[in-house]
């Protein structure tokens, strides 16, 4: 991934990183809470309107606005921020690679060459139409972000990769009609939509990214 005109990362201040800390520990998360072990000398650690990020269970960027001590274990009210809160200033950028594992269990085939296919037959996609066919596809998301000034200054995310695919499409309609549908190849032919958890690290602070891909076809008539 390229960026343009790189600026350099800041973080912003009482940004804590829970992977970093040798004596705090992730236990559990709810959508409002977050439970740590702390086993550290110091009486207070975290304070209210401290920023937590950690990779742990999907990755969490949180800010602190309660704290309840019981022991080592801390109770941590919290709410969801944004990258805008954790970075002042940088260009942020990684690449997800769909390796041929995930796309095995989405529902490829491995090829007698090597190669990743999702072969599908007569998958129907509305009364009276079917398409049959293969796709080859090993996909990337490229992603680049820029924060400056406060917010999202440029951001892009796109797929990449080389895609062979070849299909047929049977069609045989009754009447006339307005039909604008689509369904997922993947779910069609027993599999799922790839979801890829990959962790890019941003000067010092974990980014924990979701990659969601699936394929499709449908049709519009009118």
């Amino acid at each position: 991934v390229s960026v343009r005109e790189q600026i350099p990362v800041i973080v912003r201040d009482s940004i804590i990183i829970v992977d970093n800390e040798p004596e705090l520990s992730f236990l559990w998360k709810t959508e409002n809470e977050l439970s740590l072990e702390y086993v550290g000398p110091l009486d207070d650690f975290i304070y209210v309107g401290d920023i937590l990020v950690g990779t742990e269970d999907g990755g969490y960027a949180r800010r602190v606005l309660d704290i309840v001590k019981n022991g080592d274990i801390l109770t941590v009210q919290t709410e969801n921020v944004a990258l805008t809160n954790i970075f002042e200033q940088g260009d942020l950028a990684s690449v997800v690679k769909i390796t041929q594992e995930d796309l095995l269990k989405a529902g490829f085939v491995k090829t007698a060459d090597g190669d990743s296919e999702l072969p599908f037959e007569n998958i129907s996609i509305d009364a009276g139409i079917a398409v049959s066919g293969s796709i080859e596809f090993e996909p990337s998301l490229d992603w680049d972000c820029r924060l400056a000034d406060g917010g999202v200054d440029y951001l892009s995310c796109v797929f990449t990769g080389t895609l062979a695919m070849n299909y047929s499409t049977g069609v045989f309609l009754e009447g006339r009609y307005h039909e604008k549908t689509e369904v997922s190849i993947l779910e069609a032919v027993g599999g799922s939509p790839i979801k890829k958890w990959t962790t890019a690290w941003i000067g010092y602070v974990p980014v924990v990214i979701l990659a969601e891909f699936d394929m499709k076809a449908g049709v519009d008539i009118g």
